[in-house]
């Protein structure tokens, strides 16, 4: 009997690297095909690499066409129930864009069913620009203040190509549920991940068919999360030290700098307030339509919302957003 495909498809900084790397790739039921560095196999001849690379930024998706029969195979080849492709790319706003990667997919992965994560649009912002400032490229100049790194994205919000409209998890999951219809599609809310990953991953392992118990046992076992989010009192390390590279400061430096502080208390977010605001209203009714298509409540999570926030419901403005009480 043929394995059935799965594809989890991000997105990129909503427990992408946790669920890669300890559950996904080491339960002896999913046949786990994803780039070496994301805890997959060996991937002979760069085949994999190429296709990924192809599906971040190519915008005809042609290396991907030309190797997706080589990972169509790899996939077919497990003797496990489940044969997974794990790449958040598929959901990155890079290249060919959502839609036409959401096709893609749909066209070279029939019948395939989808694992997707998404995280509060201001929460998943914030990690994304923490990800630039804790790794500097050589060459590039250090990242602007945050109201400036995302003022394009707010100030054009029909361009595809920013974190702003990456962020639009509304209009991801309509893409995905047009390509693959609304039952093949398992929703993971982050921030119900991480208050209890035993409960969503229960549910997952339900969903495919699959023994929860390796779930279970992993997420007893010791040990963070991978490649978390910086906490507030690190993010706003991070945003000072971006003087520093000013003065030439190395980028592994402020990495392990910035590794190496404590979670200190902050009485506020270090982003402004009237940021936080603007980002809310542009995703506001974006995250309404993802909560109707998917039936999921995301305001106990304070996700932005046309329909006013619950009393009660935790501040979006917190740099790290916790569940209530």
């Amino acid at each position: 009997m043929a394995p059935q495909t799965v594809l989890h498809v991000g997105l990129p900084k909503a427990a992408s690297s946790t669920l890669q790397q300890r559950y996904l790739s080491r339960h002896p039921q999913i046949g786990y095909l994803a780039l070496p560095r994301k805890a997959g196999p060996p991937d002979p001849d760069d085949v994999l690499e190429r296709f990924v690379t192809s599906i971040r930024e190519d915008h005809a998706l042609g290396a991907a066409e030309a190797g997706v029969e080589e990972v169509r195979k790899r996939l077919a080849s497990t003797d496990r129930p489940i044969a997974l492709l794990s790449e958040e790319r598929f959901t990155g706003h890079m290249g060919a864009g959502i839609n036409a990667k959401a096709n893609f997919a749909a066209r070279h992965f029939p019948g395939a069913r989808i694992i997707l994560s998404v995280r509060n649009p201001l929460s998943l912002l914030r990690s994304n620009y923490a990800q630039h400032l804790r790794h500097p490229r050589p060459g590039i100049p250090p990242v602007p203040r945050y109201d400036v790194w995302l003022n394009h994205g707010l100030s054009e919000p029909d361009r595809q190509e920013t974190y702003v409209a990456a962020t639009r998890i509304g209009a991801i999951g309509r893409a995905w549920v047009e390509a693959f219809g609304r039952e093949a599609i398992f929703v993971i809310l982050f921030e119900e991940f991480r208050a209890d990953p035993v409960a969503v991953l229960s549910r997952l392992a339900d969903w495919l068919g699959i023994d929860a118990d390796p779930f279970e046992r992993a997420a007893r076992e010791e040990g963070g999360r991978i490649n978390p989010s910086p906490s507030a009192s690190q993010l706003a390390l991070l945003r000072a030290t971006q003087r520093l590279r000013r003065g030439n400061l190395p980028g592994r430096a402020i990495s392990r700098l910035v590794g190496a502080l404590p979670d200190l208390p902050f009485k506020s977010s270090p982003i402004p307030k009237s940021l936080e605001d603007r980002l809310a209203a542009a995703h506001a009714s974006d995250c309404d339509g993802f909560a109707e298509t998917f039936g999921v409540d995301l305001t106990r999570w304070s996700y932005p919302s046309a329909r006013g926030r619950e009393e009660g419901a935790a501040d979006p403005s917190t740099s790290d957003l916790r569940p209530p009480a």
